[in-house]
Parts: structure tokens; C-alpha cells; sequence
């Protein structure tokens, strides 16, 4: 469905780089004014409905919409009373893991335009890195896209980030299972910090991520929690030190 069809589009999703990849194709070369929904002022409806002086199409991407306050949400239903189809507005919303849809912004939505899950399963994530490869004219074979999907994780900005590297270190090489481990060897381990860092930030949707995908990597979990056991003990050591150490 075009932005025209639908002026307004709900995007949800676990994955933030995820979201924000598809409301930028969604929006296409609209370069859009862009709101965090839990910075929102009041009035930044206003401009969609104010025509532009040399005739350019308007648009608003709210981030975090989820943050929205309630007189964002007010605001935003009494624009979508009457919206300017040609001015896209696009609301995007994190959510945790295995979440649904947030109620609130679906009713906002609900008559007006449309509301997409924005996901990559497991199992078509090596088509997707292989298909960000040929973005970047970066020759990835599908068993190097397997082996990222293996090293690194289910994350797609990971991913994305480790697509760049490898297009810089090997430039116009076939990418192969054996470059990637190699070049990624070890990083694994890193999956464990980051699981630790996401538990002790309160972060259950992030460390529930992190958790499923070194059980998948085939990590045992008494080692896993042999970790967050050291890693709780270093911070208990730091809590014990007076506040100038």
C-alpha cells in the first residue's frame, strides 16, 4: 500500500534498525521531520497540515512512539480525522520479545491506515544478509552468510555492521565460512557480556534476545550461568568500594 493510500502507518517490531530500515523505504525519498515520541512539544502535526512554500510533499517519522504522551496521542487522533493523504506519517514502535502491537497506537491507526510487523525469522535471515551484501557489491557466498548468522547472532544491525567490515577488509574477495570465522573468531564471547550488560540494565527483552541466541549458538548454560554469576560479583565488589574509588 503507497503513503498516499495510507497516510498514516504503524510499524512494530523487537528490532529497532529493523524499523527504522523499513520506515525509510516506506517513506522513499520524502525527507521526513522527525520526532521522538518521548520528546514530543505539541503541534508537530502542524507542519503536515501546513502546505510547503515551494510545493514539497510533507512527512513526519515519530520514533519511540510508544512514549508518546497522551496529549501526543490526542493530538495525533485529531489530525487523522481529517489527514493530508499525501503527507505520510509514520509511527514506529519497539516492542519486547514477543510482544503484540501497542493497543493504544493500533486503535490510533485502526480506519485510517495500516498496521506492519516488521520481523526477519531465523531462517530468512542468510537470504537478507545475502541480499544487504549485494547492496554493498560485497561478494558474500551463502555459506558466509550462514556463518554470520552462527558467530554473531540474530541481531540484523550487528549484522549490518559486520556486512561494512568485511566489505572493507576484503574488497572484491568471495566471503566464505572460513573468512568470516576468522575474521569474527571470538566474538561470541561477547554475546555474554552484552547479555549481562542488558540483565543489569533491567533491559528483560534485550537480555531475553542475547540469552536465546547463545543457547542457540549451542553455549551450555551452566557456563552461561557461570558468567552472570562473575560478572553480578564484580559489580557487588564495585558497590563495595567508597564512592571516590
Amino acid at each position: 500500500m503507497s503513503p498516499k493510500a495510507a497516510p498514516v502507518t504503524l510499524l512494530w517490531g523487537e528490532d529497532e534498525f529493523l524499523l527504522r530500515e523499513a520506515a525509510l523505504e516506506l517513506l522513499g525519498d520524502l525527507q521526513p521531520v522527525e520526532v521522538d515520541g518521548g520528546l514530543w512539544q505539541g503541534g508537530e502535526t502542524g507542519d503536515l497540515a501546513t502546505p510547503s512554500l515551494f510545493g514539497e510533499r510533507r512527512a513526519l517519522l515519530v520514533s519511540d512512539a510508544r512514549s508518546l504522551p497522551d496529549e501526543g496521542v490526542r493530538e495525533l487522533a485529531r489530525y487523522l480525522e481529517a489527514p493530508d493523504p499525501d503527507a505520510p506519517l509514520v509511527l514506529v514502535a519497539v516492542v519486547g520479545d514477543r510482544a503484540k502491537a501497542p493497543a493504544a497506537l493500533v486503535r490510533l491507526v485502526k480506519g485510517v491506515g495500516r498496521v506492519s510487523e516488521v520481523k526477519i525469522p531465523r531462517k530468512e535471515l542468510p537470504a537478507w544478509i545475502l541480499k544487504r551484501a549485494k547492496v554493498k557489491e560485497l561478494d558474500l557466498a551463502p555459506d558466509g552468510a550462514a556463518a554470520l548468522v552462527d558467530t554473531l547472532g540474530e541481531e540484523p544491525g550487528a549484522l549490518e555492521r559486520a556486512l561494512d567490515q568485511l566489505a572493507n577488509a576484503f574488497a572484491g574477495e568471495r566471503i566464505t565460512r572460513e573468512i568470516v570465522t576468522r575474521q569474527f573468531q571470538g566474538l561470541g564471547e561477547q554475546h555474554v557480556w552484552d547479555l549481562c550488560d542488558r540483565a543489569f540494565s533491567r533491559d528483560l527483552a534485550g537480555a531475553m534476545r542475547s540469552l536465546r541466541t547463545l543457547l542457540e549458538a549451542g553455549d551450555a548454560g551452566l557456563m552461561l550461568l557461570g558468567a552472570i554469576t562473575s560478572r553480578l560479583r564484580d559489580l557487588i565488589r564495585v558497590k563495595s568500594l567508597p564512592e571516590r574509588l
